[in-house]
């Protein structure tokens, strides 16, 4: 095996402790999970897929090494994350609108989209790959493009995984609370505190 069995362990293991700790994707998983149902999660969960395996081939070509050499590049996307969160933000609470009536509903390949932009442009996630991925790469055993490859799907199934699991439930939750406009009032705003917390996390990081 290109990897060997022991390194998959061991990965598997430091990824998994690494999606049980909160973190900006697992927000956006809850809110539209709670805001969208099960369809929502899993919808964020598809696109933060498409993201990780994106991420994995810019680690492959060594397009996430030169990036992190030019600090510029990393603040301009940086930038960029954040005013498409915070445009988020305010588009969610335009969907409230004065007369009670509110429109929360996204379509499941705008979800994705929504999702997959979020990770993309969070530059964080792609230094997260950058230094994670390598760790358990074992240069003697050769192709190490390859086995950053094989690395990075893994991440990016397990990650699906856990995200799946985590906005169904989140749905199930959903249903528990006031039903009505008020619970869609309710989680309008919340869509909106979260995309405007994800956007100053990534302004102050």
């Amino acid at each position: 095996m290109i990897v060997s069995g022991q390194t998959l362990w061991l990965f598997t293991v430091a990824a998994t402790a690494l999606l049980l700790s909160p973190g900006p994707n697992m927000a956006l998983v809850v809110a539209q999970g709670l805001a969208h149902g099960a369809r929502g999660g899993i919808a964020v969960a598809f696109g933060i897929l498409l993201a990780d395996l994106a991420m994995t081939l810019l680690v492959m070509a060594g397009i996430a090494a030169a990036l992190a050499a030019w600090p510029g590049a990393l603040a301009m996307i940086q930038a960029l994350g954040a005013l498409y969160l915070a445009w988020l933000g305010v588009q969610s609470l335009r969907r409230h609108r004065p007369q009670g009536q509110v429109k929360v509903v996204r379509s499941t390949p705008a979800i994705v989209r929504l999702s997959l932009l979020t990770s993309l442009l969070n530059p964080k996630a792609l230094l997260f790959f950058l230094v994670f991925l390598p760790q358990f790469v074992a240069p003697e055993r050769g192709r190490v493009a390859l086995q950053l490859g094989l690395l990075g799907a893994l991440l990016a199934l397990l990650a699906f995984a856990f995200h799946a699991v985590l906005g169904v439930a989140s749905a199930h939750a959903g249903r528990r609370f006031t039903p009505g406009q008020a619970r869609a009032a309710w989680l309008g705003r919340l869509q909106a505190l979260v995309f405007f917390a994800l956007a100053a996390r990534l302004l102050l990081a």
